[in-house]
């Protein structure tokens, strides 16, 4: 005879983050591995008129960093600024003008933006939280993308659409850092599934 007891365990999932990645791209972009200088005036060896993109830190805990345009759908001239909280990826832009020619393309993530700052007022305090390992960012009025020139950028979704005009001072140089929100999703390894049952079987004695 058998004395059975019935265990109830409760799920326990161990919680994972798929950390956005640019996943591709049109138009003259090149995706580079982060530099160890970013700054303004410099193309990092790509060819000319060629937006370089790269990804920075991943899957970091911020609260109330400034960004210049939260709204998506938006497009840069008409942007609402606010803050951003919470666990972000954060993704960096980077085009040095150097002719007057436009330049358009479009950089995709696979997983949704949430913030874009593009003047250096939000770009230089968000470079600490927000950059890459080991690089080193000159800050000032040359970064960014100037309120006064013909450069816009929109965003849908993952999707970030930009048309850079160049300037002749080459040291304007556009630099967007933009930050999407890693999705949760389970983790490999859960202990029991949810809802199931542990059953511990005990023979009794005879004896």
């Amino acid at each position: 005879m058998h004395l059975t007891r019935v265990i109830l365990f409760a799920s326990v999932i161990i919680p994972a983050s798929t950390h956005a990645a640019i996943v591709g791209f049109s138009g003259p972009v090149q995706l580079i591995a982060p530099p160890t200088f970013i700054m303004p005036g410099l193309d990092y060896g790509t060819p000319i008129n060629t937006v370089t993109v790269w990804n920075e830190r991943q899957g970091i805990s911020i609260s109330g960093v400034a960004m210049d345009m939260v709204n998506n759908f938006g497009i840069s001239t008409a942007a609402v600024a606010g803050t951003v909280s919470g666990f972000v990826d954060s993704h960096f832009l980077h085009y040095r003008h150097t002719t007057l020619n436009p330049v358009g393309g479009h950089v995709k993530f696979d997983n949704p933006i949430i913030g874009v700052a593009f003047d250096h007022l939000t770009l230089d305090p968000s470079d600490a939280p927000l950059g890459a390992l080991g690089s080193i960012y000159f800050q000032g009025w040359t970064r960014g993308m100037p309120t006064w020139g013909n450069d816009v950028f929109s965003i849908s979704g993952g999707s970030l659409k930009f048309n850079l005009v160049g300037h002749f001072a080459y040291s304007d140089t556009v630099q967007l850092r933009i930050l999407t929100r890693p999705i949760p999703s389970p983790g490999p390894v859960a202990l029991l599934a949810s809802g199931g049952l542990a059953i511990v079987r005990r023979r009794r004695d005879p004896h």
